[in-house]
């Protein structure tokens, strides 16, 4: 089970228990037996009403969606748990026809919340972040095919290039076909013992990028690997919002040894770090171009006066002078793009282009 929804339904019963809601479940699926086990150890709320039209048949504990009539609804939050959007517009549908009055959280939902007081903040973060296109070369998915962890970019790699890896987790699939194409992959994880999956051309250590305990600047990693000199590095960096202490302190010299540059921006919403946000975006952008943009819907998104940031956004950078860019209208998402979280759709960003 994704911790995702594991911290999602925490949220949602602490909000409606807070507003003094009595939760009602549905359907009891895989999702809806994770909040009743929740709502019983964690917040002991036993007795909670679930709803599931087709389980009502062989469950007296358990009711149909029109039994919900019986009940004062004025202080209840139906939550919907159901894996299907389908399956979920189907339940709100029902009760709509029903014509009860409820409040129902639907977990598949995007949320975006209005912040006006950041347009500024938010018009300067996509003016930073607006892509072009690479004239001659073609994008494709590196990693996984289900959608976490895969990532766009240009289809420019050789065998004798070399790529970093800088946060690991329990997912290689973006390791694994970097290393399909005969590249050398170094790969740093201080949080895993090992890697779950195991390949030749993987090399991977038992520590992070970075200051502090088992880490290391990235600089000095290079340099330990003689890669100081090289101008034909590829990294990839998902380190749970550390990347801001890290691209920091890296040198743009550094920087510029990588041709290619693919990492998930956490926090980005986050106000009180929006000029170290700035700083770190303003000098990836004095040598590289941003060529894919993707908000990860496993968090949610703001707005401001119509621009739409997600709190995480997946980004390729390309070094400027590598490539012949132009000017042109980048809608996202795009073909390529799949869902962080395939139960939920996509952010719709539109056009993050110059064109």
């Amino acid at each position: 089970m994704s911790t995702w929804i594991r911290g999602k339904l925490h949220q949602l019963v602490k909000e409606e228990l807070n507003a003094g809601k009595e939760i009602i479940i549905c359907p009891y699926g895989e999702w809806g037996m994770l909040l009743a086990d929740l709502l019983e150890k964690a917040y002991g709320r036993k007795n909670t009403i679930i709803l599931d039209n087709g389980l009502s048949k062989y469950n007296p504990d358990i009711h149909s969606v029109e039994d919900l009539s019986k009940y004062d609804t004025k202080n209840m939050t139906l939550i919907l748990t159901s894996t299907s959007a389908k399956n979920s517009e189907e339940i709100q549908s029902q009760i709509k026809a029903l014509g009860i009055n409820i409040c129902i959280k639907n977990i598949l939902e995007l949320e975006t919340e209005e912040r006006s007081y950041k347009e500024s903040y938010f018009r300067d973060i996509k003016k930073i972040l607006s892509c072009k296109k690479v004239v001659g070369k073609e994008l494709i998915r590196v990693g996984s095919g289900e959608g976490d962890g895969g990532y766009i970019m240009i289809d420019d790699f050789d065998h004798t290039m070399v790529a970093y890896s800088c946060g690991i987790g329990n997912d290689v699939s973006w390791d694994m076909d970097i290393a399909n194409k005969g590249m050398k992959v170094f790969m740093y994880d201080h949080t895993i013992s090992r890697l779950p999956r195991v390949h030749n051309n993987f090399i991977f250590y038992n520590f992070g990028i970075g200051e502090g305990s088992k880490c290391l600047p990235l600089g000095e990693i290079l340099k330990k690997n003689g890669h100081l000199d090289n101008r034909d590095l590829i990294l990839k960096m998902d380190i749970e919002g550390a990347e801001w202490e890290v691209l920091n302190d890296i040198s743009s010299d550094l920087l510029y040894n990588f041709k290619q540059i693919s990492l998930e921006l956490h926090d980005i919403c986050k106000w009180e770090w929006r000029q170290k946000i700035l700083k770190v975006l303003q000098k990836i952008r004095m040598t590289h171009q941003a060529v894919w943009i993707h908000g990860n819907n496993a968090g949610q998104a703001e707005v401001a006066n119509g621009i739409l940031i997600p709190n995480l956004i997946e980004v390729t950078f390309v070094r400027k002078d590598s490539y012949l860019l132009i000017d042109a209208e980048c809608d996202f998402p795009m073909s390529l793009d799949l869902p962080n979280l395939k139960y939920r759709n996509d952010f719709e960003l539109g056009n993050w282009g110059e064109g």
